[in-house]
């Protein structure tokens, strides 16, 4: 293998102007140098545009792109996607930083390994009050050694949809046409599905590597409730690739949306952003006989209650309520709600 191995940092950049230069000064200051760091802004209305001209002065490695016109973070990617010139893209998001070794890490284990198509790793969930937790960590069983869907499928409980979550082969990308689509929110659900199933060698290591930032105000994620569609629309794409694999790669494949089709509703639902008629005909998509094969117990418990059962009214016209005429203090309830959840798990 090449010992030198050029890395393509994209970086889609819309209106971040409060978290930018956190993001490129965990960049450009890596310990590992051979990057091609390739920065598109989006059209963005605040000082981002200023913050990439600052840098580019700074480090010639940063190559700025002006798209024309507004076409949101996935179509941003492939633009930057076609320009890339490394053996490996990574797409990091830019309100997100990586810690300062990420790349000679992931270079010293494609080094030791060999090329893949697939690297991925950990990160760091960080919250608004700048508390952190990790998630889906990958066990020990699967890391440091080549795996696939197809030999290890229950590996998708611990793959999040995230575009930055993993490093990826640019030939690989090029050989099966792997690009976002339009979506303005969960782009990456389908883009998860498709590359994991033309995936042949997937390396995962234990690494954290990345910080990912939770549920900032203005964030895309932040407004996931209003793009459940999307979901939706990927449901139908998945099942067509899920009937022409092995039935348990299938299941595996529609247990991941399931699981991201049941969260996001919920967290509508509770958020008055979709009501319960709304939800049950969303959740007439999920094949009960599949996701009752998984031992994710939460996300069945979540279904069991929304189809078997109304929740109250009263309780629900009380929140609708709060949240209409004290939007601060539902935000903080929602806040608390969760902070006392995981202080009695912990401490059962």
């Amino acid at each position: 293998m090449k010992m030198d191995i050029k890395i393509s940092v994209i970086v889609p950049v819309y209106n971040v102007q409060k978290y930018l230069r956190q993001c490129l000064d965990s960049i450009i200051n890596q310990s590992y140098k051979n990057l091609e760091i390739i920065c598109i802004n989006d059209c963005s209305t605040d000082n981002s545009l200023k913050i990439l001209e600052e840098y580019q002065k700074k480090d010639n490695r940063i190559t700025i792109i002006n798209n024309s016109e507004n076409i949101g973070l996935g179509l941003t990617r492939n633009v930057g996607i076609k320009v890339a010139t490394g053996e490996y893209i990574h797409c990091l998001d830019s309100d997100d930083y990586l810690e300062l070794n990420a790349y000679e890490t992931m270079v010293d284990n494609l080094k030791q390994h060999g090329p893949v198509d697939m690297l991925r790793f950990e990160y760091l969930c960080i919250k608004n009050d700048n508390t952190s937790e990790r998630h889906n960590v990958v066990p020990d069983l699967y890391c440091n050694k080549e795996i696939n869907i197809y030999n290890t499928p229950e590996i998708l409980k611990y793959w999040p949809p995230a575009a930055w979550l993993k490093l990826l082969n640019r030939d690989f990308i090029l050989k099966n046409n792997l690009y976002y689509n339009n979506y303005r929110c969960f782009e990456d659900v389908e883009y998860l599905i498709k590359s994991i199933v033309c995936a042949n060698s997937i390396y995962c290591i234990q690494d954290v590597l990345i910080n990912y930032r939770d549920g900032r105000p203005s964030s895309l994620m932040s407004k996931r409730t209003k793009y459940l569609i999307n979901i939706i629309k990927d449901y139908r794409t998945t099942l067509n690739i899920a009937r022409k694999l092995p039935p348990e790669i299938g299941e595996a494949l529609i247990l991941n949306l399931d699981f991201h089709l049941i969260k996001n509703s919920y967290d509508a639902l509770c958020k008055f952003n979709i009501s319960y008629k709304q939800i049950k005909k969303i959740f007439k998509f999920i094949n009960p006989n599949i996701l009752y094969r998984t031992d994710n117990f939460k996300i069945i418990n979540i279904y069991n209650t929304i189809t078997t059962e109304k929740p109250s009214s009263t309780y629900f016209y009380i929140k609708f309520f709060i949240k209409k005429l004290f939007p601060t203090y539902f935000d903080l309830y929602i806040y608390l709600k969760e902070k006392i959840k995981k202080l009695v798990l912990n401490a059962s």
